[in-house]
C-alpha cells in the first residue's frame, strides 16, 4: 500500500493532467472550448517561459559576455505557435509565425547557423578542390607553374 501511495505522489501532476483532460473532453459541445483552453494553457505557458529563457540566455551571452547554456531550438517558439493555431484557428495563421521569429531558438538561430555554416562549407569545398588539383598535377609529373607557361 505504501508503494502505491509513493507512486501516486510521484506522478501526481501526470494524473492531474489526465483527469483534467478527461473532464474537458467529456463536456459535450463545450468540450471543444475547454479542450482548446486546456491545450493553450499547457502549451502556451511553458512555451512562453522557454522563449523568455532563450532570450535571457542570448542577453547574458552577448551583453554581459557570460558563459551560458545552449538554447532549446524550436521548442519555445514552436509551442507558442501551436498554441496560437489551436486558439485562433487557421484564420490567423500568420500570427503563429511571430513567436517563431521572436524566439532566439527558432528563426534567428537558424539564420545565424546558415550565416556561419555556408562560408565554412564553401571554404572547405574550395580547399578540397585545390588539393585534388594539386594531387592531379603531381601525378602527371607537372607542376602548376610550368603547366601554365
Amino acid at each position: 500500500m505504501r508503494e502505491l501511495y509513493n507512486t501516486l505522489i510521484k506522478y501526481r501532476w501526470l494524473i492531474l493532467l489526465t483527469v483534467c483532460f478527461v473532464i474537458t473532453a467529456g463536456l459535450g459541445e463545450y468540450g471543444y472550448i475547454s479542450l482548446r483552453l486546456f491545450a493553450t494553457i499547457w502549451l502556451g505557458v511553458p512555451g512562453l517561459l522557454i522563449t523568455i529563457g532563450n532570450d535571457y540566455y542570448l542577453w547574458r551571452g552577448t551583453v554581459k559576455k557570460e558563459r551560458t547554456p545552449s538554447v532549446a531550438p524550436f521548442l519555445g517558439g514552436g509551442m507558442v505557435a501551436v498554441c496560437i493555431l489551436l486558439w485562433f484557428g487557421r484564420k490567423y495563421w500568420a500570427w503563429a509565425l511571430l513567436p517563431l521569429m521572436l524566439d532566439y531558438g527558432c528563426l534567428p538561430l537558424v539564420l545565424l547557423g546558415l550565416y556561419e555554416i555556408i562560408p565554412y562549407l564553401c571554404h572547405s569545398a574550395l580547399s578540397r578542390n585545390t588539393e585534388k588539383q594539386a594531387k592531379r598535377s603531381d601525378a602527371n609529373g607537372t607542376d602548376s607553374d610550368s603547366a601554365q607557361s
